[in-house]
């Protein structure tokens, strides 16, 4: 089954879905430090690394790679 292209982004009707798409996603760590909060004050807030939402440190603890799996030189 070939997937339809979505058409123009000028010809779609102005939805809540659409703008949030056309806004970029925040550069900042996404890190939760202790309790979640409203207002968004428990992040790290640090610069994230290119294309994550972590900074580097958090990026680190967030996708370790088990020992048995690293190669053994």
């Amino acid at each position: 089954m070939t997937p339809i292209p979505a058409p123009p982004l000028a010809t779609r009707s102005a939805s809540v879905t659409h703008l949030h798409r056309a806004i970029p996603a925040p550069r900042v760590c996404q890190w939760i430090e202790g309790e979640p909060t409203p207002d968004d004050s428990c992040k790290c807030g640090a610069p994230s690394a290119p294309g994550h939402a972590y900074c580097g440190p958090h990026l680190r603890r967030a996708y370790r790679i088990p020992p048995d799996a690293q190669p053994t030189p």
